[in-house]
């Protein structure tokens, strides 16, 4: 899932979806599984045979981590807290804690 720019224009790319205007898309930072709108440096995507949807999990890891941008606003600390919101293809995601991170914007659809 990415937001990027064509003919002066924000796209929303999500990846087995049609892209769609961004200023016509109900959840401005793309979709996960069950339309849930997912939200930069907190959703992951996971196996829902080893995680569930709504999950909160902490990642010692992430403390202190820059997420997000500067130039719109979005740039975070990271405290560690991330939510399961979106699902991943069964061929990587086959353990548990196995996931998948939403970071946001990217350069263009093929190149977070």
């Amino acid at each position: 899932t990415c937001i990027y720019k064509k003919n002066n224009q924000l796209w929303l790319h999500n990846y087995g979806y049609q892209d769609q205007l961004l200023s016509e898309a109900r959840c401005k930072n793309g979709y996960g599984n069950k339309n849930n709108c997912l939200n930069p440096c907190r959703t992951i995507a996971a196996s829902m045979q080893h995680h569930r949807s709504g999950e909160v999990i902490f990642m010692k890891q992430l403390v202190g981590m820059r997420c997000g941008n500067k130039r719109d606003g979005t740039e975070m600390i990271h405290d560690g807290y991330v939510v399961v919101g979106d699902t991943g293809s069964p061929r990587y995601f086959n353990h548990k804690g196995r996931f998948d991170f939403f970071w946001g914007r990217c350069k263009d659809r093929r190149n977070g």
